[in-house]
Order: C-alpha cells, then structure tokens, then sequence
C-alpha cells in the first residue's frame, strides 16, 4: 500500500498544474501513519516511518531533483529541496549544490539547510560565506545551523564576531551555534556566555544566563 501511495505521488510531480505538483511534494515529506498499539508501539512506529522514508528516497529522489532543477515554480523548487534533505540520498548533493547560486531566497535558504541535512562538507566554505551581514537574516541563520550539522569547527571565530551583529535574532543564533559546535564543553564559551549577558536583548540575556547554569551545574558534578 505504502509503495502504491508513493508511485502515485511520483507520478502527481509531473502534473501540468503547479499547485497539484506542490501538493505532492508535500505529501512525500509528511508521514501519515497510525499510533501504534502496545508497550513497544512508539518503536514499531518510528521503525515504519524510517522505512517508509526509505522507500520514498528510493522511488522519489530522481523525481524530485527534476522538480530542483526544472520545475516553472519557485515554491515547488524550494520544497522539493527541503524534502530531498529529509531523505538523505546522496544524489541530491550536486544538484542541491548549484543551487547555491540562486538568487531566490527560498530556494537558497532550502538548498543551505538540505545540505546541512546531507553532511556535506565540501560546501562549508560555502555556507561560511552566507553568515557575512550583506545576506538576508534567514540566510544567515540556516548557514549557522548547516555549520552546525557539518560541526565545522572553523564556523567558531564568524560566529564569536556574530554575537555583536545588528541583528538580534542573528545574535541568538550565533550564540546558539558556539554552544552546539563546543559540544556542550562549558570551559568553550563560558567567557562567551558572559559576555552576551550584557547583550541588550532581554532574550539573549536570559539564553546566557540559562546557559551559564546548566554549565555551573556540570561543574559540580
């Protein structure tokens, strides 16, 4: 059933009208599938979910890099991007790679967080280029959350000048993205953290300040 379901989605990616192959493209990303009964049905459940996702990538990939690469729509390119993302095959890494040209912003930001999704470390100086103030916020912000993904060590001085950028959000994220790439490690980004306790947004105050407990805590284990 699951198999005929997908064939069907496929085969709706090639529709001649637009909002039909979105349609499509969002139901390859959603998982519609039952609760599970009994003690292990929560684990019965991802299992099939996990296969289910396979059996899309399987079907789906080359369809949907069509879609990347070809389709009239914006919206439809930016979806199929995040989809390919979610399915891991590595065939999409090329072509989600040219997309890194585009001048759309949400194919862009799509293309930058799909291939985060794929572990693509050949495109981390890519990414790094996209945090520089000259690019749109969400572009920034899913270039850290990439970097993240990839763990690219290198992203940690960008991000350390980041925590004085303009931008509010662009701080907190970047604070954010030093506490995901030192792994937690409080000796890090504790001189960070207190720092951006003086940030003048009261919520990136209270992420230090949050932050800075939960590595005082550490410490006295």
């Amino acid at each position: 059933m699951m198999n005929i379901d997908t064939e069907q989605l496929v085969n709706q990616l090639k529709d001649a009208d637009p909002q039909k192959r979105f349609e499509a493209i969002l139901e390859l990303k959603s998982f519609h599938l039952p609760q599970f009964e009994g003690s292990d049905g929560e684990i019965r459940r991802s299992k099939a979910i996990e296969e289910l996702k396979q059996l899309r990538a399987s079907l789906a990939t080359v369809p949907l890099i069509e879609v990347l690469s070809n389709d009239s729509k914006k919206p439809n390119r930016s979806m199929a991007a995040r989809v390919l993302g979610d399915y891991g095959d590595p065939r999409a890494i090329e072509p989600l790679r040219k997309c890194l040209d585009e001048s759309d912003f949400e194919i862009l930001c799509s293309a930058i967080h799909a291939l985060g999704q794929l572990g693509d470390e050949d495109s981390a100086p890519r990414f790094l280029s996209f945090l520089d103030k000259s690019y749109d916020r969400w572009i920034r912000i899913e270039a850290i959350h990439a970097l993240c993904n990839l763990h690219y060590l290198p992203a940690q001085t960008i991000l350390r000048e980041m925590l004085k950028d303009q931008d509010h959000t662009v701080r907190y994220e970047a604070m954010q993205g030093l506490v995901k790439l030192s792994r937690h490690k409080g000796s890090e980004i504790k001189s960070d953290l207190i720092i951006f306790l003086s940030d003048p947004d009261e919520t990136n105050r209270q992420l230090a300040q949050q932050w800075l407990e939960i590595i005082e805590q550490d410490e006295r284990v």
